[in-house]
């Protein structure tokens, strides 16, 4: 099981790329394009009372997972050295085949953009999309996607105003 915390911390580090958006995105219906790296600070995984999981066991409806990241402008080749954001996800297993129901947000400064999404763990891919459900600050309102890759490189895509 060892893949799932990596698969969910590759999966939130698309928090990275609404750093940069932060200086120009409080025009109205501005649509941004940004590319990003983030740093898993952390990824667990626990039993529905709290407990740390043993690496390796599958987990049972009720359990969660929670991956943290340190958010960098730039790619996982060619990335700032500043840290420009944060983000966190946590997802709770509907079941034993790793469905999950996942919240997340990405904080840039005194703002923050969340997700709400569900996800297969078991069907996870070098590449996948989630949609921007809202924000607060200057991204309120935003909506857009978040693509996520394999060697924590994201791109979002998203509208303000």
């Amino acid at each position: 099981m060892r893949s799932l915390p990596l698969a969910i911390a590759a999966g939130f580090a698309f928090g990275a790329l609404l750093g940069a958006a932060s200086a120009g995105a409080a025009t109205a219906h501005r649509t941004i394009t940004i590319r990003f790296y983030s740093k898993v600070v952390v990824s667990r995984e626990f039993s529905s009372s709290g407990k740390p999981l043993a690496s390796g066991t599958r987990p049972a409806r009720g359990d969660y997972t929670i991956a943290a990241d340190d958010d960098y402008a730039g790619t996982f080749k060619s990335h700032s050295k500043r840290q420009i954001g944060s983000d966190f996800l946590r997802c709770v297993f509907e079941n034993t085949t790793a469905e999950a129901n996942c919240a997340g947000v990405i904080t840039i400064g005194n703002s923050l953009i969340y997700l709400v999404f569900d996800q297969n763990f078991t069907k996870f891919t070098a590449t996948s999309t989630f949609a921007i459900r809202g924000g607060t600050g200057i991204y309120a309102g935003a909506t857009g996607t978040v693509v996520s890759g394999a060697t924590s490189n994201f791109v979002v895509r998203l509208t303000t105003g």
